[in-house]
């Protein structure tokens, strides 16, 4: 889908161009319709076998991003070599008067800042499709063992709380029930008769502590017996009540032993008892609720360790997969920002000729866009200057290939205006005839030319000769390639451009197909010879 948004994006900018192709591709389609209309769909019969050359898909892929634009030719005297990116010039190569070569390195910035940064992106992108793989293969077999003995070693925990829960249970019942045994005796001696309700009466009738403690005995008993974890926690919960109750009526019962009624009729020795038994009663509401708290922590360690095992056993989900896959895109955007950078700091000669001017030293600080330094061609240089979109520009570097005139000459981009014309929204790219004195270009002179800029994303398309494609009248685009037994099969294809003598096919071909040259003399099914000369 790429492709085609590209042809429609030059289609609007060289509408000229359009008009001639797209009456080409009519024209085309007509004698295709005559051709196929005057004969036979298939062919079956032993007669005639036509002479055929087979042309390989793989040798007219494209593998670049082909941006149309009009020019005209120029003389050339001086390129000025601009820097496209900012930094201390740390090695100059070049003096004035140096012969240079196309491509060779005249000088270079600062690389360290950008060599980290490209250390750093390709880790990133290591980083990345590990993480991938390692997210389509599933746990290893280690981690997923590391993972049961946490689960294990959890386990082995809480069942230890648990266990040392019941002996704890029936500790504090003991100490509660001594503490209510203290009581008792203090009412013995000076709490009887009339003088107000006895102690362990009041501790029944208002606290409940002595039909708790029976309730605390009762679970305690049965959870010990039945050696459940869900009994434990029942009798643990109550236990926590019973004790709370217990400390809560020592308090009380203390406080009225303090009190003007009562002072003198217990003694200092029998006070000190029951504050001995608060601290021993508040002593062990500690533990069992440290218990309490202890299981409880255990049950999320166990929890926890348990949802680990699941998370890296169960299979990758698809967000988890496109998330990935998202990384890795990411990751490789900026690899090639880092990559870019890098070759930035290095900057070469467009092509051969001769330094006429150098605007910097070596040491000097200079910004992206500096004027550094001129070239000028060796011999009667000639250039072209043309204009593109903003769009377009994304894909040129310097150093691009450049078709000019239909592939009649050749050239390279030597410089480009980092900014578009606010009124055109285009931006002016600089184009050196590699070899002009045999282009048989002339000064002044418009051409066309293709500007072969980096796309990985159109690596698929195929420029073909345009006699290879046959062009039906019900519409369908056709290559032939031979079967086993040599007759010609048709393969339904989808075209881009018509550019010249060439068309641009941009879907249903393949690397490895061996098409016949010239799809016109040529019908579905019909028996040919292949030609060891090239000649049809």
């Amino acid at each position: 889908m790429k492709k085609i948004n590209i042809s429609f994006s030059l289609i609007k900018k060289h509408s000229s161009v359009v008009v001639i192709a797209t009456a080409i591709v009519v024209i085309l389609a007509i004698i295709a319709g005559r051709a196929v209309g005057d004969k036979p769909v298939e062919q079956t019969s032993v007669g005639f076998q036509p002479s055929v050359q087979l042309l390989e898909a793989k040798d007219y892929k494209q593998n670049f991003h082909k941006i149309s634009a009009n020019g005209t030719v120029e003389s050339l005297q001086q390129i000025d070599i601009k820097s496209e990116t900012s930094g201390k010039i740390t090695r100059m190569n070049i003096k004035v008067g140096d012969n240079v070569e196309a491509n060779e390195v005249l000088m270079v910035v600062d690389q360290s800042n950008a060599s980290a940064t490209l250390t750093s992106a390709q880790g990133v992108l290591a980083q990345a499709q590990a993480s991938y793989e390692k997210l389509l293969s599933g746990a290893t077999e280690e981690s997923v063992q590391v993972a049961k003995d946490s689960i294990a070693s959890a386990q082995q925990s809480l069942d230890s709380q648990y266990n040392g829960g019941i002996n704890t249970l029936n500790d504090s019942y003991i100490k509660m029930y001594n503490a209510y045994s203290v009581v008792g005796s203090i009412q013995k001696e000076y709490f009887s008769g009339n003088d107000q309700e006895g102690l362990t009466v009041r501790l029944e009738k208002d606290y409940g502590i002595y039909e708790s403690m029976n309730d605390s005995k009762a679970l305690i008993d049965s959870a010990k017996a039945s050696g459940k974890q869900s009994d434990i926690n029942i009798a643990i919960s109550q236990t926590v009540s019973s004790l709370n109750e217990t400390l809560n009526a020592l308090t009380v019962i203390r406080g009225i032993c303090d009190s003007t009624s009562y002072q003198f009729k217990v003694s200092s020795v029998e006070k000190t008892s029951l504050d001995n038994q608060k601290a021993l009663i508040s002593s062990i509401l500690t533990n069992v609720t440290a218990l309490q708290q202890n299981i409880a922590s255990s049950k999320l360690s166990l929890q926890k360790v348990e949802n680990q095992l699941n998370a890296i056993t169960a299979p990758p989900t698809q967000p988890d997969i496109d998330l990935a896959e998202a990384q890795i895109l990411a990751a490789r955007g900026q690899l090639q920002a880092a990559e870019t950078a890098y070759r930035n700091t290095s900057i070469k000669a467009p092509f051969n000729g001769v330094i006429s001017s150098l605007f910097v030293k070596s040491g000097e600080l200079i910004s992206a866009g500096q004027k550094v330094t001129s070239v000028v061609n060796n011999g009667k240089g000639l250039q072209i200057k043309v204009f593109v979109s903003s769009e377009d520009l994304l894909f040129i570097a310097i150093g691009t290939a450049v078709e000019i005139g239909n592939k009649k000459a050749s050239g390279v981009v030597t410089n480009f205006s980092s900014s578009v014309d606010a009124d055109t929204r285009n931006a002016e790219v600089d184009i050196i005839v590699t070899d002009s004195e045999n282009s048989g270009l002339i000064i002044g002179q418009n051409v066309s030319v293709n500007i072969l800029g980096n796309d990985d994303s159109v690596a698929n398309a195929y420029i073909l000769p345009l006699q290879s494609v046959k062009l039906t009248s019900d519409g369908k685009s056709i290559v032939y390639i031979l079967d086993a037994n040599q007759r010609a099969q048709e393969i339904n294809v989808t075209i881009g451009e018509v550019n010249g003598e060439n068309i641009e096919v941009i879907d249903g071909l393949f690397d490895d197909a061996e098409i016949i040259s010239n799809a016109y003399d040529i019908t579905t099914n019909q028996k040919v010879q292949i030609s060891k000369d090239g000649n049809n």
